[in-house]
């Protein structure tokens, strides 16, 4: 998958943003993710931003994954990553090893719109998605279905 930078902007009128204002409304931005024969879904909100005339979201189109064990946390808790991020690309796979570390596989994932995650850990994970920053990467979804060990599946980003 090609790295590149991605762009929406959104205006609003001053009478909207007045009206806005007034509640305290912020714009919260979620990224969708999407599995085989799934519907796209979103779970962490990834930016918050406040109301203005024009606001401008750009985000990276190089993803990663990362993991975590246990459950998902409440809204408005931190997500704490159990891994060290791996950059993924679309019709890649990857495992999580023993040592709790991804790496390249040659697996076929069958989908070259997705990437294949397998679990070899010795307990089950939950799939981090993350999107690539300057310092570092940004999470955007954690699938909430633990990934058993020895299971492996399709994921995507969206």
């Amino acid at each position: 998958m090609s790295g590149g930078v991605r762009k929406i902007i959104v205006n609003q009128t001053a009478d909207e943003v007045t009206a806005l204002a007034q509640d305290d409304l912020r714009l919260q931005v979620a990224k969708n993710v999407k599995k085989p024969n799934r519907l796209p879904e979103s779970n962490l909100v990834w930016r918050t931003l406040p109301i203005t005339r024009q606001i401008t979201v750009t985000w990276s189109s190089v993803y990663g994954i990362n993991w975590i064990s246990g459950e998902v946390p409440q809204p408005g808790f931190g997500l704490r990553l159990s891994g060290v991020w791996k950059q993924v690309q679309q019709g890649g796979s990857f495992e999580l090893g023993p040592q709790a570390a991804w790496s390249s596989t040659r697996e076929d994932t069958f989908l070259d719109r997705y990437f294949l995650v397998r679990n070899r850990y010795h307990e089950p994970v939950k799939v981090v998605i993350g999107i690539e920053r300057a310092m570092g990467w940004d999470p955007i979804y954690v699938d909430p279905v633990p990934l058993q060990p020895g299971d492996a599946e399709d994921e995507v980003h969206g």
